[in-house]
C-alpha cells in the first residue's frame, strides 16, 4: 500500500488565527510555580527558528534515549520500556495519508518553545467516517499496532473515542476529544499550520494548550501550565519589542 497524496481540500491551509485575549489564569499556585521557571531558556527557544527548535527537540530525545539504553541495558526499536519513536515519520504518514488531525501534547509544546521530553505523539483526530477509515487503514499498514486487547478496525474506533497505541514507529495517543478542547472541529479554530519536524501540519495554539491544562485540573500539570504561561508572556513581550 502506497501513501496517497494529501487531498487538495486538506492540504489547503486554514487562515492562521491569533488569540488576542490571554487565557484567564488567576491561580496563586501557578503564580508560585512561575517564580521557578527558567525564562532565559524560554527566551532562547523563542529566538530559534521552528527548524532549529525541532532539531533541539530531536537532540534532546536522542540523549534521553541513549541515557535510558545505558541505564537499562536496552537498545532496540521494538516494544520495550522506552522504544525509539520516529516522530517525523508518524506526522508524515498521517499528513500524506490525508488524515485530518491536530498535534497536541509534548510535540506541540516543543513547537511553541518549551523544552519537553516525550515518548509519544499526541493528536486529536476528526471523527468523520472517512477520516476514521483512513486512520485505521494507515495505522494498520504503516505502523503495525502491537499487543492490542481489541481488534483494530473502523467499528472499534467509531464505538470508542481515545486510544493509546504502541506501534512500530513509537507510541501514539489518539484523542477523539479532550477536556478543555472538545473534538477536532472545536479545536480547529484554535490551531495553526506549522512546520513540525519537517512536516507541515496543524498544531494547537499555545493559548489553547494553557486552557486545556487548566481544564484537566491535574496537580502534575501545574508546573507545566506555569511554564506555558511564562512562555506566552515572553512571546508577547518579544512581539511588543519588535513593534516598538
Amino acid at each position: 500500500m502506497e501513501l496517497p497524496d494529501c487531498p487538495t481540500d486538506l492540504a489547503a491551509p486554514i487562515a492562521e488565527i491569533t488569540e488576542l485575549a490571554p487565557p484567564d489564569i488567576d491561580d496563586p499556585v501557578v503564580e508560585a510555580y512561575k517564580k521557578h521557571v527558567d525564562r532565559a531558556l524560554l527566551i532562547a527557544n523563542l529566538r530559534l527558528t521552528p527548524v532549529e527548535r525541532c532539531q533541539k527537540f530531536l537532540n534532546l530525545m536522542e540523549m534521553a534515549y541513549e541515557k535510558r539504553c545505558v541505564t537499562t541495558g536496552f537498545r532496540g526499536s521494538g516494544v520495550a520500556e522506552f522504544p525509539k519513536a520516529n516522530f517525523r515519520r508518524v506526522l508524515d504518514v498521517f499528513t500524506r495519508g490525508g488524515i485530518r488531525f491536530i498535534v497536541v501534547g509534548g510535540i506541540a509544546a516543543m513547537a511553541h518553545g518549551r523544552v519537553e521530553i516525550t515518548k509519544d505523539v499526541d493528536i486529536v483526530y476528526s471523527r468523520d467516517s472517512e477520516n476514521i477509515r483512513r486512520l485505521v487503514d494507515l495505522i494498520a499498514h504503516f505502523m503495525a499496532p502491537q499487543d492490542l486487547p481489541f481488534t483494530w478496525d473502523k467499528q472499534t474506533v467509531q464505538m470508542g473515542l481515545n486510544f493509546t497505541l504502541t506501534t512500530s514507529l513509537g507510541d501514539l495517543d489518539l484523542f477523539g476529544a479532550m477536556i478543555g478542547a472538545g473534538g477536532y472541529d472545536q479545536l480547529l479554530v484554535h490551531s495553526l499550520q506549522m512546520n513540525l519536524l519537517g512536516v507541515k501540519c496543524r498544531c494547537v495554539t499555545l493559548e489553547r494548550m494553557i486552557q486545556m491544562k487548566r481544564a484537566a485540573g491535574r496537580p502534575e500539570d501545574l508546573p507545566v501550565m506555569a511554564e506555558l504561561v511564562a512562555l506566552l508572556e515572553e512571546r508577547r513581550k518579544m512581539k511588543l519589542g519588535e513593534s516598538s
